[in-house]
């Protein structure tokens, strides 16, 4: 194990994001049947919305940056629940907070990180009078569940991602 260098240090910070990001990507579906790539559907998905909570973690070791997120079971364990730090705090009118929105806060711990994304899909093409199918549900659910899988497999804890500098 290296010893620590008076230089090296690690922040934790919590990050939270609301916002209207617009993100449009585009991409072409291939039929494989009867023959390969017998037809092509364009695909186009536009994102928006994305809602994030989380616990950063970025560590500056020997020349290196390295980033994360936690899980938000690590996160409690680390930095304590929002139930009790919530309870310790006094509300507006001086009273403590009850747990009444614990639910809520449960809910956005099972959708982890990346609590909501909007995703409207668009398969076909406009052009020619030819029909385009729009906000297919399936499609959609596949994309954000690729997109969420990705985001904690590259992202959380033990993942990280690393910076020279």
């Amino acid at each position: 194990m290296r010893e620590r260098r008076p230089e090296d240090f690690q922040v934790l910070c919590h990050a939270k994001y609301a916002g209207d990001v617009r993100m449009s990507l585009t991409a072409e579906i291939l039929l494989d049947y009867p023959m390969p790539s017998f037809v092509g559907l364009p695909l186009k998905l536009n994102v928006t919305g994305i809602t994030f909570d989380g616990v950063a973690v970025v560590a500056y070791i020997r020349k290196r940056v390295h980033f994360c997120f936690l899980s938000a079971e690590d996160a409690d364990a680390l930095l304590g629940s929002e139930q009790s730090q919530g309870s310790q705090n006094p509300s507006d009118d001086g009273r403590p907070r009850s747990g009444g929105d614990q639910k809520e806060k449960d809910l956005k711990r099972q959708g982890g990180l990346l609590q909501e994304i909007r995703v409207d899909s668009e398969i076909g093409r406009k052009e020619d009078g030819k029909q385009v199918l729009k906000n297919v549900g399936k499609v959609e659910r596949f994309v954000l569940a690729q997109v969420r899988r990705i985001f904690e497999e590259e992202l959380v804890y033990p993942s990280f991602w690393t910076f020279l500098v």
